[in-house]
């Protein structure tokens, strides 16, 4: 359920400086803008956050550097999930550093938190329990790749209601 997640997210906004983690167009609406211009017309009104991208390089790396529970490898890439026989969780990641030295690490967690294309990759390149990638016995796993195109936007103001 969501609900049991939105502290996690709050969490996680702080964390990444994405700003409020505020999802619901009302709260964006300011004295000069209404909050749903598209009310019962069949557009919908959604929010999106885009924190600094520099977050999840210096400043991330200096605060997960010191977190008592957190180890961070860096200079590295995941090649590979190893699961257990039944592909029901993650026994091992494999690790290969940008030197060229492979390893492994026996995760109690698993999140793939990178990018669509680069979770794609890691399942699909993750064969050891199915020929054609981890969790890909259907042949989806990057089949519907979409990327966030980033618009700015305004209000559209219509000459006419009729319009839509």
């Amino acid at each position: 359920m969501k609900a049991h997640l939105d502290p996690y997210y709050a969490r996680a906004h702080a964390f990444a400086a994405a700003g409020p983690y505020r999802y619901a167009p009302e709260t964006w609406s300011t004295s000069n803008c209404e909050p749903y211009p598209f009310e019962n017309s069949g557009i919908e009104t959604r929010i999106f956050h885009f924190g600094p991208s520099r977050t999840f390089l210096a400043d991330a790396k200096a605060k997960l550097a010191f977190a008592p529970n957190i180890t961070l490898i860096t200079e590295a890439t995941a090649t590979e999930l190893l699961t257990s026989p039944n592909c029901v969780s993650v026994t091992d990641i494999c690790i290969k550093t940008f030197a060229g030295t492979s390893f492994r690490i026996k995760p109690k967690i698993v999140i793939i938190a990178s990018g669509t294309i680069e979770a794609t990759r890691l399942l699909l390149c993750s064969r050891q329990g199915n020929p054609a990638g981890l969790g890909n016995q259907n042949d989806l796993v990057g089949r519907f790749l979409i990327h966030h195109q980033a618009v700015r936007s305004g209000l559209l103001h219509l000459a006419s209601p009729e319009t839509l």
